[in-house]
């Protein structure tokens, strides 16, 4: 281990302006040599502070539990596949229901808490239908599995593509958008963005 002088520590404050924090008595080296352990271990436990609690790439959920969040509410305002705007071209997979209108952007996710349960529907433009929706969150609370039981009567495409497909969460907060997104084996890349 390098012998640190007392020279080397009280330069060491002063160029971290770390000897601000303490009061400036005559201390001895074995004082120093404390209080410098003790600013590392203080960093230390912040730094560590700041990096756990980083969640998700576009934001971050200080102390929260993303299950206790209502993820699904909204509107569809971004569906990409491999980076192009399919949004409008989702409306070709409804089908021809008297009063159904075809307009998947009018179409609805609602969550809502029953009894102390988590309940989610997607419900389509008009209110025509809704069809329940369930998820789990899943690698840390990182990435999520999205289940819709989709009626293929009415609309002809499964948005989550299957059960099996697991979504990373780019965005989850309390207010503000919702994104996924993900990769599948065939290379086609899928985001959808909920606000």
């Amino acid at each position: 281990m390098k012998n640190t002088s007392l020279n080397d520590v009280k330069n060491f404050y002063k160029k971290t302006n770390i000897y601000l924090m303490f009061p400036q008595k005559k201390k001895s080296m074995k004082t120093e040599l404390t209080l410098l352990k003790w600013a590392r271990l203080y960093f230390c436990v912040i730094l560590l502070l700041f990096n756990s609690c980083k969640k998700y790439p576009e934001n971050s959920l200080w102390f929260k539990n993303p299950e206790k969040l209502h993820p699904f509410n909204g509107y569809i305002t971004k569906y990409n596949v491999n980076s192009v705007d399919s949004l409008d071209l989702l409306n070709n997979f409804f089908n021809n229901k008297v009063g159904l209108e075809k307009d998947i952007k009018k179409s609805q996710f609602h969550s809502y808490s029953e009894k102390g349960r988590l309940y989610t529907d997607f419900i389509y433009p008009n209110g025509f239908q809704s069809i329940p929706i369930s998820y789990s969150f899943s690698n840390k609370k990182k990435y999520m599995f999205v289940q819709m039981m989709n009626d293929t009567t009415i609309f002809k495409k499964n948005l989550f593509i299957n059960e099996s497909v697991e979504w990373e969460i780019i965005r989850l907060a309390r207010k503000g958008s919702f994104k996924l997104k993900t990769t599948l084996a065939n290379g086609n890349s899928y985001e959808i963005q909920i606000n």
